[in-house]
């Protein structure tokens, strides 16, 4: 696309799992690139894991305790009550930010309806609190960024999956 539209260098914006495909692209194709910002990308499995976890620790007490029962492979079932509660709290502060009626659905409509899952359980599994499964478990894309040789931001919203902790982190 980039040399199709004729553009030899460009700035790229990688925002959540899209900065996984910004640093894959920065590593590999550096002299494309001005520069480089990562939104809030979880760079690897175990530091997404890991903010995730913090993140699910700063909810009420009850929701909390209820999704940490089913990472510890407790009773919840897929069903339970109090975990779906917990789930969909993450969920609406952490992942579902703006109505999916007004915004998304709209321009998802030609879209099969079962695609977007599919994505992402094809990504990370089922259950995105329980770990990244799918094709995405145990990866890291951490150590790409040595590669990067262009000026790079790393940013982080308030509402982000990945937290301040795990964005500094991967600071040099």
């Amino acid at each position: 696309v980039r040399s199709s539209l004729g553009i030899e260098r460009f700035h790229l914006l990688g925002h959540s799992w899209g900065g996984i495909v910004a640093n894959r692209y920065a590593a590999r194709r550096p002299a494309a690139l001005r520069s480089l910002i990562l939104q809030g990308a979880p760079l690897s499995a175990r530091r997404g894991e890991a903010s995730i976890r913090a993140l699910v620790a700063q909810l009420p007490p009850a929701e909390a305790a209820a999704i940490a029962a089913r990472g510890r492979g407790g009773a919840a079932a897929p069903d339970d009550a109090a975990y779906q509660k917990a789930s969909g709290a993450f969920m609406r502060k952490h992942i579902y930010r703006t109505s999916l009626r007004d915004v998304a659905m709209p321009y998802m409509a030609p879209t099969p309806e079962d695609r977007g899952n599919a994505v992402a359980s094809a990504l990370v599994g089922d259950d995105l609190l329980a770990g990244f499964g799918g094709v995405m478990a145990g990866f890291d894309d951490e150590p790409l960024l040595s590669r990067i040789r262009v000026p790079t931001l790393l940013l982080r919203g308030e509402f982000d999956i990945m937290t301040r902790e795990a964005t500094r982190a991967v600071q040099p």
